[in-house]
C-alpha cells in the first residue's frame, strides 16, 4: 500500500514538472521568444537585454564602449559615459588636460581654476586685486570686489565720501550713501527739507507729503475745495 502511494505521488510531482515544461515555452512564445543575452522582467511581462546590452527590433546587441568609459544602462542616449577625468568628443573620451593652476571638477566633466585665478579661455590667469579691494570667486569678469567704503571705478577701490548729514549703505550699485532722515539727496550733498505748513515726512525719511486732506501743489499744501 505504501509503495503504491509513494508511486503515485512520484507520478504526480513528475506531472507537474512537465506540465512547466511545456506551459513556460508556450508563454515565452506567445509573448515573443526571449534572445540572447536577456532576462524577463521581473514585475511585469516580456523581456529586457541584460547589462551592456541594447534592444535592437527583437535581438540584444552588444554596447559598443570606446576606451575610457563605462556602460551606464540607460536606453536613452549613446548607453555609456566617459570616465572621471575624461569627456565625450566625437564618440569618444579624451583625457582632460589640465592648465597651470587649474584642477579636475567635481564631476569630473572639466576643469576650474584655483582660487586666486580666473579662467580665460584655455588658461587660469591670476587675479590682480587691487588695494582696499578683495579676491571675490563670483565677482562678474574681474575676479575682485572692493572693500566696504570703498567702492570700483575702472580698476581701482576708491573711498566712498559721505556727504555731512549722509551715511554709508553697503550697496552693490549706486552711491553707497543715503541722507539721514530729514535730508534729500542731490547726488552730491545732503540738503535740508523744509516742510511746509500742513506737511509730514514720509516712509522714506527724504521727502515729504502733505497731510490729509490737504493736496500738494507747486512745493505747497493746499486744502481741496469743495466741488
Amino acid at each position: 500500500m505504501y509503495d503504491v502511494l509513494r508511486s503515485s505521488k512520484m507520478f504526480d510531482a513528475f506531472q507537474f514538472l512537465l506540465l512547466i515544461f511545456i506551459i513556460v515555452p508556450c508563454t515565452l512564445h506567445a509573448k515573443g521568444e526571449m534572445p540572447l543575452n536577456a532576462h524577463a522582467n521581473t514585475y511585469s511581462s516580456g523581456w529586457k537585454c541584460n547589462f551592456g546590452f541594447r534592444q535592437a527590433d527583437k535581438l540584444c546587441i552588444a554596447i559598443q564602449l570606446p576606451d575610457d568609459s563605462y556602460p551606464t544602462n540607460s536606453d536613452y542616449g549613446t548607453g555609456w559615459k566617459c570616465k572621471w577625468g575624461y569627456i565625450e568628443r566625437k564618440g569618444g573620451c579624451t583625457e582632460i588636460i589640465l592648465p597651470p593652476n587649474a584642477y579636475v571638477s567635481t564631476y569630473g566633466d572639466g576643469w576650474k581654476c584655483n582660487r586666486g585665478y580666473q579662467k580665460i579661455k584655455n588658461s587660469c590667469v591670476e587675479v590682480e586685486v587691487p588695494e582696499n579691494g578683495y579676491y571675490a570667486k563670483n565677482a562678474y569678469q574681474s575676479g575682485w570686489k572692493c572693500n566696504r567704503f570703498y567702492i570700483k571705478v575702472d580698476n581701482k577701490c576708491v573711498a566712498v565720501k559721505v556727504p555731512d548729514n549722509g551715511y554709508y549703505e553697503d550697496a552693490s550699485y549706486g552711491t553707497r550713501w543715503k541722507c539721514n532722515r530729514g535730508y534729500r539727496n542731490t547726488e552730491k550733498a545732503c540738503i535740508k527739507i523744509n516742510l511746509p505748513d500742513n506737511a509730514h515726512l514720509d516712509y522714506t525719511g527724504n521727502a515729504w507729503e502733505c497731510n490729509l486732506p490737504y493736496k500738494k501743489h507747486n512745493e505747497k499744501c493746499r486744502a481741496v475745495k469743495p466741488r
